[in-house]
């Protein structure tokens, strides 16, 4: 462990640091990089987590095209 772990592991956290804890423990998603979550994500069956929430919008249809 690094010489000033007790430090690190003490220090307080930022606004966005707490935002991103917040929204993992809510959406029981991964808690990291975007890549160690999408890593474990994959691993764990969790992929939905990452994903927001409710169904996809439709898709509208283009006015004007043809073909």
């Amino acid at each position: 462990m690094p010489d000033d772990w007790v430090e690190h592991v003490n220090r307080p956290q930022t606004e966005a640091e707490l935002e991103a804890l917040r929204r993992s423990v809510q959406r029981s998603c991964p808690f990291g990089s975007a890549l160690w979550q999408k890593q474990m994500a994959a691993r764990l069956g969790l992929a939905h987590t990452l994903r927001p929430p409710g169904r996809p919008k439709k898709a509208v249809a283009q006015k004007g095209l043809t073909g």
